[in-house]
This record gives C-alpha cells, sequence and structure tokens, in this order.
C-alpha cells in the first residue's frame, strides 16, 4: 500500500480530588484501510482499486461479483433476474414494453435485462416510490454498453420541471435534476466506453449536492435547491 502517516495521541487527565490510586489504562484501537490508487476510496469500496480502468471484478477474475448490500434498505431494488420484480420486498414492481429480453449475462444475480430498442424500457404504474418530494435520493445500475451513439435513458423520475434523471448521450453521462422548472446537471468527465466489461454508474442527490458516479469516481455540483419536489 502507499506509504502513510499516522499521528496518533491520547490523553487522560483527572482533576478530580478523590481516594482512586488505580492507574489508568486507556487504549486506542486505529483500523487503517488500504487506498491503493490514493483516490480517497478505500479499497473495500473501490471498483477499481489501482485506477486502470478496469474494473477489479473483470481484471484477471481475480476478485468475486460485487455483494448487495444496502444501508438503509432501498426502497426499490430491480435485480432483473427474468422478471421486473422488486426484489426489495416494498411491491414496486415493474412492467417491460418494448421488446425488452433477458440474457444469463451478469455480474449480479442469474440474468439481467436487455435493451436493445429505443423504445425499450421499464415503468412503474402507480407506485409512490418514484414521486414524492424528497432531500434525498439516490438510483444506481450496472451497465454493459455495446454501442454508445444518441440519447439514452437509463433513468428518469418526473419531467422536465420537477424531478431526476440519468442520461447517456454518446460517451457522456449526466445526471440532471430540476426543481419548479430550474435546472441543474452534473456531467461526468471520464467518457463511458463500450470496451465489453460492466461499469457502475450511480447518482445521488443530498440536500441540493449531486453526485454522480462511474465506476467509483465521483463527479460533483451544488443545485440551487435543497429538495425535488413531487413530480408524477
Amino acid at each position: 500500500m502507499p506509504t502513510q502517516s499516522i499521528i496518533n495521541s491520547v490523553t487522560n487527565t483527572q482533576d478530580q480530588t478523590d481516594s482512586n490510586i488505580t492507574a489508568d489504562t486507556p487504549s486506542v484501537a486505529i483500523t487503517i484501510l488500504n487506498d491503493f490508487d490514493n483516490d480517497g476510496i478505500m479499497d473495500v469500496n473501490d471498483l477499481d482499486d489501482d485506477n486502470d480502468g478496469i474494473l477489479d471484478y473483470n481484471e484477471n477474475g481475480s476478485c468475486a461479483k460485487p455483494d448487495i448490500s444496502f444501508l438503509p434498505s432501498p426502497e426499490a431494488f430491480w435485480s432483473f433476474d427474468n422478471n421486473f420484480n422488486d426484489s426489495s420486498g416494498n411491491g414496486n414492481n415493474g412492467s417491460g414494453t418494448g421488446s425488452v429480453t433477458f440474457s444469463t449475462t451478469a455480474i449480479e444475480g442469474t440474468h439481467s435485462a436487455v435493451f436493445d430498442d429505443f423504445f425499450d424500457r421499464i415503468q412503474l404504474s402507480g407506485a409512490n416510490v418514484m414521486t414524492a418530494a424528497t432531500s434525498t435520493i439516490s438510483f444506481s445500475v450496472w451497465l454493459l454498453p455495446t454501442t454508445l451513439g444518441t440519447s439514452r435513458i437509463l433513468y428518469e423520475e418526473g419531467g422536465p420541471n420537477d424531478g431526476a434523471a440519468i442520461v447517456t448521450s454518446g460517451t457522456a453521462i449526466t445526471y440532471s435534476t430540476a426543481n419548479a422548472g430550474v435546472r441543474t446537471d452534473v456531467t461526468h468527465p471520464i467518457p463511458l466506453n463500450a470496451d465489453g466489461l460492466w461499469h457502475h454508474i450511480a447518482g445521488i442527490f443530498d440536500n441540493g449536492v449531486m453526485t454522480l458516479y462511474l465506476d467509483g469516481i465521483p463527479a460533483t455540483t451544488t443545485a440551487p435547491y435543497t429538495i425535488i419536489p413531487a413530480h408524477y
């Protein structure tokens, strides 16, 4: 691991007067997490811990597939294991439109969903999970692009006046939110490539701070609002 400088000090002060003559023996435990590429993301959470542009899972077959762990529990989780059901237990099941199919090529679970037409999509009907006003929300997806061309919507809720979306346009990935017609975008500086590898994309809105992740690398901006209003 890279050279790390660690300074640790412990101070114990007792200014009360009593008959206690037992020596105090304070102890401190330090956990040192490796950050091989010095990008500020610890290797245990870094999808590409040597920063060579190849996900650890794809690199030399030396890493296991990523575990699925949520803190807190998600409002919805679509694994696309040969269906459009919500695996979170919250009942936010989707439905496929167009010609969405399933493939056994998957980085999680047993299957993945294949979108090979502009009109292919997964829709929610009557679910409140993607309509309520919120100050904090996140969305993430594993993507294996085969071609990159015109704009493609990875995720959208609401519309241009109030809502959020992650869109690809060629090799560019943009995360957008809107409040009362005011729109804020953050486009990732690293291009998305159709390189035969899975890529992890995530968008987070946290009280106005917007962060777009591509394979664990963040791009951030701040919106002039702290809430995404209710949208339908």
